[in-house]
């Protein structure tokens, strides 16, 4: 019977395998599948912003296509603004004046002329400040509008159909969210306030229920849960539906997460170190209703900042838990998240 003869290769004729094992070695897990992400992070920048950095906002301030970035300065009483040059670099920031201890902002063309506008939530002060921009990435003096005490959150979106930007703010030691209707000019005239749980820490904004009509959702960060508050088109909502999460929630966010075209829900749980997250049971329209403010409106226009107590100037996680107010448990609505 024949027999191959046996092959003793030489190690000169085995260093070029032993090479190539040697570097598969060091290659990841799942090679194929990181090499066709093909993402990595460069070299961090740091660009010098204010007093306690809060957050950050990016968009177009000036119209010329790149990315621009706000800073919420909660050290002080100015946002930092720093214009792109679309090359990843960003121009020495410009501070505008805000209330005290601003929290967060967000962007928007607040009075129709096509530039982007800023509205700011000052915890600190318990207003809301509107700065008009001029196109070029600056912007105008502040005005003020009362809110709750320790805004912590900012949203905008069109709540009642008109085709004005409104303005949603999350006030954290009131537990309530105030709503402020715009009049198209860059002004919030109408206040009308909604209760939410537990000291409300952040707020989005979404069409929940697929009527058309922008629903507001709160995380809180003592009540441990989410409350939705379902617009009806005229710019009220609805009573607060609330969801349990985990512990001290810090951030919410909305999307289809399974895929499935229904909205769902997201919490960031700081105290338990996990997310909650919850799927939408259904796209169902609301029961045909009138929605009720929870809280009397007011008109009252700018106004000057109050002096803040002491628990309303330092971070929410600091403060000792406020005390639970009891209150009736509000009807619910055809829409909901599973329990």
């Amino acid at each position: 019977m024949f027999r191959a003869p046996l092959f003793r290769p030489s190690l000169r004729q085995l260093a070029p395998i032993l090479w190539l094992l040697a570097g598969a070695a060091a290659l990841p897990l799942f090679p194929a599948h990181s090499l066709a992400q093909g993402f990595s992070l460069g070299v961090r920048r740091d660009f010098p912003a204010g007093a306690t950095s809060r957050w950050v906002t990016v968009g177009d301030l000036n119209g010329d296509g790149r990315l621009d970035i706000v800073v919420a300065n909660e050290g002080g009483t100015t946002v930092s603004v720093m214009l792109g040059d679309g090359a990843g670099g960003f121009s020495p920031k410009t501070d505008f004046t805000t209330g005290t201890s601003p929290n967060m902002s967000a962007i928007g063309d607040l009075n129709g002329d096509g530039k982007p506008d800023l509205a700011v939530a000052n915890y600190g002060a318990g207003t809301l400040s509107v700065l008009l921009g001029n196109g070029a990435g600056g912007f105008g003096p502040k005005t003020d509008y009362a809110v709750g005490l320790a805004p912590q959150a900012v949203a905008i979106g069109d709540f009642n159909g008109d085709g004005r930007p409104d303005i949603v703010v999350a006030n954290g030691n009131s537990n309530s969210v105030s709503v402020r209707l715009g009049n198209g000019t860059g002004g919030f005239p109408t206040r009308t306030d909604y209760t939410t749980g537990t000291n409300p820490i952040d707020v989005k904004i979404a069409d929940l229920n697929n009527d058309g009509r922008l629903d507001i959702v709160t995380a809180h960060f003592y009540g441990n849960d989410a409350s939705v508050l379902l617009g009806n088109g005229s710019g009220g909502f609805a009573p607060a539906v609330e969801y349990l999460a985990n512990v001290n929630p810090g951030s919410v966010a909305l999307g289809d997460i399974n895929g499935d075209g229904k909205p769902d829900l997201a919490v960031a749980n700081s105290g338990s170190a996990n997310i909650s997250v919850r799927l939408a049971a259904g796209l169902l329209r609301p029961s045909s209703r009138t929605w009720t403010a929870m809280a009397r409106p007011t008109s009252s226009a700018a106004t000057a900042e109050p002096t803040p107590s002491r628990c309303c100037s330092v971070p929410a996680r600091e403060r000792s838990a406020p005390r639970r107010i009891s209150r009736p448990v509000p009807a619910r609505t055809a829409w909901r998240w599973p329990t």
